[in-house]
């Protein structure tokens, strides 16, 4: 009963964040709010699209075990994964804030995620 507590959580979790990162963004202006409330914004963001990547990662880890039969993959590896990209639409949305939006600074961003999610996957084995 309560992994299926957890479980019901962890669906709801995102919506409730999406609502309030709406709520704040369109409630409030960055002058009105300063930079504590610039940071609080930016980390409901975050947490908002690592929730979501979690999710993503947990039906398709139900997926694969459920077809393959796999026990062999580790949930550590992949929530770590999806918390790296989670990071990159914060790291653009900041770019995009401070002006340097271009496309070579995007293919920074994905290649710099890229690289952490290739280290994650072959550290944690």
């Amino acid at each position: 009963m309560v992994e299926k507590s957890k479980i019901i959580v962890l669906y709801l979790s995102p919506f409730l964040l999406f609502v309030a990162v709406l709520a704040l963004l369109n409630l409030t202006s960055p002058l009105k709010i300063g930079p504590l409330g610039i940071l609080v914004t930016f980390g409901f963001m975050y947490v908002f699209v690592a929730l979501t990547c979690s999710i993503f990662v947990f039906l398709c880890l139900k997926g694969v075990r459920h077809f393959y039969g796999d026990k062999r993959l580790s949930d550590r590896k992949y929530y770590a994964v999806s918390a790296t990209i989670a990071l990159a639409p914060i790291l653009m949305l900041a770019l995009n804030t401070i002006g340097q939006a271009g496309l070579k600074d995007h293919l920074l961003v994905l290649s710099f995620i890229g690289v952490i999610c290739f280290y994650i996957l072959k550290r944690y084995r």
